[in-house]
Order: C-alpha cells, then sequence, then structure tokens
C-alpha cells in the first residue's frame, strides 16, 4: 500500500486528477505495457529466431485459436499503447504541463514514445514475411541515408546475414527496448512524482 501511495505527490489539487483533464492516458499506457510483456512472454514460447522457422512458427499461430489470440492481442495492445502514448503527450502539451521543472520528464516521455514506435518496427519483422520485408527495406534506406555513418550504422543494426537481421530485431524486441521501456517508466513515474502534478490553467 506505501508503494502505491508513492507513486502520487503527497498533496495533488483535485482538478489535476479529473478524468476529464487526464483521460486516463498514463494509466492506459501502463496497463497496456503490462498486457505487451505477458502476452509477448507466452508467444515466445512457440517462436524460434531463425530465418528457417520464424515464418513457419508465425503460421502455425493462426491455426490455433488460442496462439492467434494472444497473438493478435500483443499485436494490438502495441497499437492501442501507441495511440495512448501519443494522445498523453499531445495531452500533456496542449496543458502546458511540460514547461519548468517538468521538461526533463517530457524528455523522457518523448523517449518512451519512441520505444513504443522501435518496439512495432521490431515485432513486425520477427514474422519474417512479406510485411516484414517491406520493414526492413525502408529501414534499411533510412539507416544508410544517414550522413557520414550510413553504411556502418546499417551493417550494424541489420547484421551480414538474413539470420543476423532476424536475430537482432528479436534481441531488440524482447530484451533491449522493453528493459529501456521498464526504465523509463520508473523514472517518469518518480518525476511525476518529484515535480507534482499540473492542474487545468497552471504550467
Amino acid at each position: 500500500m506505501t508503494f502505491v501511495r508513492g507513486l502520487h505527490p503527497d498533496k495533488v489539487k483535485r482538478t489535476a486528477l479529473r478524468f476529464s483533464y487526464t483521460l486516463g492516458l498514463g494509466g492506459i499506457s501502463i496497463g497496456l505495457t503490462g498486457v505487451l510483456v505477458l502476452t509477448g512472454v507466452l508467444l515466445a514460447f512457440g517462436y524460434r529466431p531463425t530465418t528457417a522457422a520464424a515464418y513457419v512458427d508465425t503460421q502455425a499461430f493462426g491455426q490455433a485459436s488460442y496462439p492467434l489470440f494472444l497473438r493478435s492481442l500483443h499485436a494490438w495492445s502495441a497499437y492501442l499503447l501507441l495511440a495512448a502514448a501519443f494522445l498523453h503527450l499531445v495531452r500533456v502539451f496542449y496543458h502546458g504541463a511540460y514547461r519548468d521543472d517538468r521538461r526533463w520528464n517530457w524528455m523522457v516521455g518523448v523517449g518512451l514514445l519512441l520505444l513504443v514506435f522501435f518496439g512495432l518496427v521490431t515485432g513486425a519483422v520477427l514474422p519474417w514475411d512479406e510485411a516484414a520485408m517491406a520493414v526492413l527495406a525502408l529501414f534499411g534506406a533510412v539507416a544508410e541515408a544517414v550522413p557520414f555513418i550510413g553504411s556502418w550504422l546499417r551493417g550494424a543494426l541489420f547484421g551480414p546475414t538474413a539470420d543476423a537481421v532476424l536475430l537482432r530485431a528479436y534481441v531488440f524486441h524482447v530484451l533491449i527496448i522493453p528493459g529501456l521501456l521498464f526504465a523509463g517508466v520508473l523514472i517518469h513515474v518518480w518525476r511525476v512524482r518529484r515535480d507534482g502534478l499540473s492542474g487545468p490553467g497552471e504550467s
């Protein structure tokens, strides 16, 4: 109970907690993240990150109702998380709650949104289907277009072989991005606890 109470400042204006003001978008984002972690762990039991097996395993998900439900829940939760996190940032920007001491937490929030986006990108690669090839072609071209380090960046991100590309996408998707998201959310919530919540008409 002490931990739950510690997530919020000791004193908060009642207007800052109104649903019409916050829309519950921060809590929704954290809840969807929990759904993604749970479904992702369950899906990982039936997935092998190799080019010979990834497509087969993904297709097998569609032949049984329970794995198909998990995959659909995982995918839709990811799309909804991106939308909720984006709307959360828009709401904060609209109310001017990113100013003064809260500007650092704003930057953390923007970083979290980018992590969610890259989580979607790496997740799109894992089925190793035509959509995955299109995503790889697009982001490979973007990486190579970076001035001075484009070729190096593409090689570092994609690797020398198709299996290396898929394995790196898998590692980013299930280890690096979730780890950074977890750390970022902790920092984000801690900053809310430290800086307080802004209310309507208050920057």
